[in-house]
């Protein structure tokens, strides 16, 4: 019987890289491991950043994992068709929560001997800012974040290399406060010694009880997703000088300088930057900043880049899209290049509508 590790946590809280790094080395082990990604959108940046390091993957777009029940079902049986996986990480779009009545126990409840594990990410940095009750984000999308730590079988606090030992200890103190009877893991998801305590804590885990489900208001829930847009893109980038990737560079940049400009809370920003042979993620948090300084030899030498924006903010769908057609415009002003788009979408989610919804089993 297939084993499923879901992922949850909020966005930006380093879910997909700490997935890819794991999968890398179960392969490297001789485990057949497997990943399932989901978005409200229809084009994610996570899918090709997963599948670039030749891991099996499917996705799950346009809508959380509770509200396309059946076509989360249907991707996990495509991966066992084809590829076979002992294990399947499942990482669920990071605005949704009520995971485990509204996926897991349905799941445990159709499929008999199956192993499914919870884990869920928080951004250490993020972490204390929002339990504390910052205005970071409305009271709607906090609540949204709190009731995934809630549900959790397993809270990864992720990132721990970007804070001190002492901000890491009064981390600890509060987890221990907040949470006192859930598994918390600390973790660099770059380091491998951590995967593996990761790993080992999932394996070994063992509910005791019956799992509860969250006591939830759908109508605050559906109000805290209705507050972030989604906007997604593809940007095709052109020069005859090999500085195509330096020009994305720009682009990229000037889109992130705008959004602090408007104030608008970051989410998750995520761009692909990809060449012919080789590509490079940037991604953006309310609280982290990239450096965008050292981009491959490979990348540097391009005449041409296809960029993948995802971006997920606190603001309204058309004051997004003007951040990215005027930083597009000013490019084409200062640098000379030809720029293509296709395929953008900008949206708020619909209110959430779970197929199914198991609170006793």
């Amino acid at each position: 019987m297939i084993t499923l590790f879901f992922i949850g946590g909020f966005l930006g809280s380093g879910k997909t890289t700490a997935i890819r790094e794991t999968c890398t080395m179960m392969l490297e082990n001789g485990i057949k491991t497997g990943v399932i990604t989901n978005d409200q959108g229809e084009m994610l940046v996570d899918t090709q950043f997963i599948r670039e390091a030749s891991i099996p993957v499917r996705e799950v777009p346009k809508g959380c994992f509770c509200c396309n029940y059946d076509e989360l079902e249907q991707q996990i049986q495509a991966l066992q068709e084809t590829d076979q996986p002992e294990v399947i990480f499942a990482e669920s779009v990071g605005s949704c929560t009520d995971l485990m009545a509204t996926v897991i126990k349905p799941m445990l409840k159709f499929h008999q001997g199956i192993k499914i594990v919870l884990s869920v990410f928080a951004d250490a940095c993020l972490l204390p800012v929002l339990l504390k009750g910052s205005r970071l984000f409305t009271d709607n999308v906090n609540y949204i974040y709190k009731k995934q730590l809630e549900e959790a079988d397993v809270i990864i606090v992720n990132k721990i290399d970007l804070v001190s030992s002492v901000q890491l200890e009064e981390i600890r103190l509060l987890m221990e406060s907040r949470y006192p009877h859930k598994v918390v893991l600390y973790q660099n998801s770059l380091e491998r010694k951590d995967l593996n305590y990761w790993i080992t804590a999932l394996s070994t885990f063992q509910p005791t009880g019956s799992r509860r489900s969250l006591d939830i208001d759908y109508d605050v829930y559906g109000a805290g997703e209705a507050e972030l847009t989604w906007l997604d893109e593809e940007i095709d980038i052109y020069t005859s000088e090999g500085n195509a990737a330096d020009a994305g560079t720009q682009l990229i940049n000037g889109i992130y300088s705008k959004i602090k400009e408007q104030r608008f809370s970051i989410g998750h920003l995520k761009f692909l930057l990809q060449s012919e042979n080789h590509q490079e993620k940037i991604s953006y948090t309310a609280i982290n900043q990239p450096s965008l300084n050292n981009k491959s030899e490979i990348l540097k030498a391009a005449n041409y880049v296809k960029i993948f924006v995802n971006a997920r903010l606190q603001t309204e769908p058309y004051l997004l899209e003007k951040i990215i057609s005027d930083s597009i415009n000013e490019l084409k002003v200062h640098e000379d290049c030809e720029i293509g788009e296709k395929n953008r979408m900008a949206f708020k989610p619909g209110y959430p509508k779970p197929a199914h919804r198991v609170l006793n089993y």
